[in-house]
């Protein structure tokens, strides 16, 4: 946003130059071409998408791979963005205790096992998520080209290398995902849902204030000129729309995304349903019922930020549970094996834990105690979790420090 200031001042000192000269009527010719451009070209636009990143080869693919489904035990893995978990919590925020209580009553109504103090060596999602996926837990600044710039515009980025769905041969996976890494680039993703935050569907579902004109206004911001970036801001800062955006959109559907999840559980037969939810990452999105509320973005007050990411926390717990209570009543539940993990912190202070902490919670087959308190890193869980070798066996808990551009040891205390 600076450095967009800078150049629109620039750019107001030469059109004032130019109007002084008489050729402002050629100026304002060229803006409105501009601007009308921007507005209906569909050169950025969404309306692809489902074709192009998502698809469904369930129902044509030849169901006799695992024919004898009674011995398959399907997996479910979550992924959210930007919690922390326990340890990373601040106990001197007022609403802490709430946020601790709503993690410990989902790991004991659902028997799973959670690490309060499981954290990220990279606090970052490129780094995080691909370490996790290709059971990587070196302390190695290097990514090892597991991701890489995605072409499609919207996306991110793109998984190129992925163990875990590689040791899946032979059998389904399931993706939900949104549009910071696209998963589905493997021959054992048979159906791959993308969350699309402009679809008629989102809107219509989704209950934003004044929809009309934050319908416009999205679509024009995804533009990504300078004058849209501005114009969205300032309204979503005055209250005057709901915007429509990553990771706001997936606040607001995030309830309704979780029973798509369901249903697709229910109806559909995978080996491994895999889900990355932007939530609960900032902007902020929910108040204190949990219901969707459009926050503005500028404020700076770190005691504001730690409060409101445990309101944040409680509200994804909450449909997390009522989730997980649905999946409860269906005949093959205990079956299942689940694992859900952050990526990685929810970054709100300079506070180091702030930034490494991160959600960790797992039901499997193994009897272990319902709080685990060892310090241990999310990716050496998901390894052990599928049984997987790690790329690295050290013994040593560090994140890597963007700021100092080291490696510090883990402390959470």
């Amino acid at each position: 946003y600076v450095l967009a200031i800078i150049l629109v001042i620039l750019l107001w000192i030469i059109i004032f130059y130019m109007i002084k000269k008489s050729y402002f009527k050629y100026i304002f010719m060229l803006l409105v071409v501009t601007f009308s451009h921007n507005l209906i070209s569909q050169d950025k636009s969404l309306n692809n998408l489902q074709s192009k990143i998502s698809f469904n080869y369930y129902e044509n693919v030849n169901l006799t791979i695992n024919n004898s489904r009674d011995e398959v035990q399907p997996i479910l893995f979550i992924v959210l963005d930007e919690m922390n978990g326990i340890g990373g919590l601040d106990t001197e925020i007022k609403n802490y205790k709430k946020a601790e209580i709503s993690y410990l009553d989902l790991a004991k109504t659902h028997k799973f096992t959670i690490y309060p103090n499981s954290y990220t060596p990279f606090t970052n999602t490129v780094q995080s998520i691909p370490r996790m996926l290709n059971f990587d837990n070196s302390l190695n600044i290097y990514n090892h080209n597991y991701i890489k710039n995605h072409k499609e515009y919207f996306f991110s980025n793109k998984l190129i290398k992925n163990r875990l769905f590689d040791s899946f041969d032979n059998k389904k996976i399931y993706v939900k995902q949104n549009r910071s890494i696209d998963y589905c680039n493997n021959v054992n993703v048979l159906r791959c849902d993308t969350f699309n935050p402009l679809s008629k569907k989102v809107f219509k579902e989704s209950n934003y204030s004044n929809p009309i004109l934050s319908e416009f206004i999205s679509k024009f911001s995804y533009q990504n000129s300078i004058f849209s970036r501005f114009l969205s801001r300032f309204f979503v800062e005055l209250n005057f729309i709901n915007l429509f955006t990553t990771p706001r959109s997936n606040k607001a559907y995030f309830k309704k995304d979780l029973l798509e999840l369901f249903e697709v559980i229910k109806n559909e037969e995978y080996d491994l349903y895999f889900a990355h939810f932007n939530v609960p990452h900032k902007p902020f999105g929910f108040d204190k019922k949990c219901n969707y509320k459009n926050f503005r973005v500028l404020s700076s007050n770190i005691e504001f930020k730690k409060t409101q990411h445990n309101v944040e926390i409680y509200c994804t717990n909450l449909f997390l549970n009522n989730f997980l209570k649905k999946m409860k009543k269906l005949d093959n539940y205990n079956d299942f094996k689940i694992i859900i993990v952050s990526d990685h912190g929810a970054r709100n202070s300079l506070d180091p834990k702030d930034h490494f902490s991160v959600v960790t919670i797992v039901k499997d087959f193994i009897k272990k105690p319902l709080i685990d308190e060892k310090i241990i890193s999310v990716q050496s869980v998901v390894s052990d979790f599928f049984i997987q070798t790690k790329t690295s066996d050290h013994k040593i808990n560090k994140y890597y420090n963007e700021d100092l551009k080291k490696f510090i040891d883990i402390n959470f205390d």
